[in-house]
C-alpha cells in the first residue's frame, strides 16, 4: 500500500485527492476527494468517497461507497455504493494490479460517460439513455443538493465558483450562492 500511496503522490489529476489514514496498519480505510470533472454535469461538486480496503488487498477488491448520494447509472441510489468499472466484472472479478488511483480514474471517467449496460440505478440509466437533457438537470440538482462543500470550505468555494465561469452557480450573485451552501449543508 505503501507504494501505491507513493504513486499518487505522482499524479497529476487536479480532480482527484487520495487521504489516507493516519495508519493503515489499524485503518483500512482510505478517503478519495472527486472534484466534478470539466465538461459533465458533475462539474462544480466534491464528491468523498471511503475505499475499504480488505485484509486480502490488493487480491480482494475494495468496497467503494459515495459518502453522499450522488444520480449516476453505476452509484446504488440507496446505499452509495459504486458498483461497476468499466472492463470489469466488478462483482466477480478483480486483478491486484488495479490500484486506488487507477479506480478513482475509473470512476472519473465514468462521470464523462457512464456505463448503462452495466447500471446499479435503472432509473437514472434509462432516463440517461432516453432523455440526456433532463439526465443532466437532475444531476446538476443532486449535486447542488448534495454535491457542495462544508461551510469551513465556502468562502473559498465561492471563490472557486467565481473563477470558472462555466459552473452553474458562476452565474448567481455571491448572496444566492451563499444562501444555496447554507441551506444544504
Amino acid at each position: 500500500m505503501k507504494k501505491e500511496l507513493d504513486q499518487y503522490d505522482q499524479n497529476q489529476d487536479p480532480d482527484i485527492e487520495i487521504i489516507p489514514p493516519d495508519n493503515l496498519q489499524t485503518n483500512r480505510e482510505l478517503t478519495v476527494r472527486l472534484y466534478g470533472p470539466v465538461d459533465t454535469p458533475y462539474y462544480g461538486a466534491i464528491f468523498t468517497i471511503t475505499v475499504k480496503l480488505r485484509e486480502k488487498y490488493p487480491f480482494q477488491r475494495p468496497l467503494i461507497t459515495f459518502n453522499q448520494p450522488i444520480y449516476h447509472p453505476n452509484v446504488n441510489i440507496v446505499t452509495h455504493a459504486f458498483c461497476i468499472i468499466r472492463g470489469y466484472d466488478w462483482k466477480d472479478s478483480w486483478h491486484p494490479s488495479t490500484t486506488i488511483l487507477k479506480l478513482a480514474l475509473s470512476i472519473k471517467q465514468l462521470m464523462y460517460e457512464a456505463d448503462v449496460d452495466s447500471f446499479y440505478n435503472e432509473e437514472a440509466a434509462q432516463l440517461y439513455l432516453s432523455d440526456m437533457h433532463l439526465y443532466n438537470r437532475t444531476v446538476r440538482e443532486w449535486c447542488i443538493r448534495y454535491g457542495l462543500p462544508s461551510k469551513w470550505r465556502q468562502a473559498l468555494y465561492i471563490k472557486w465558483v467565481q473563477s470558472h465561469s462555466s459552473c452553474i452557480l458562476s452565474k448567481l450573485p455571491n448572496s444566492i450562492v451563499r444562501n444555496i451552501i447554507e441551506a444544504y449543508i
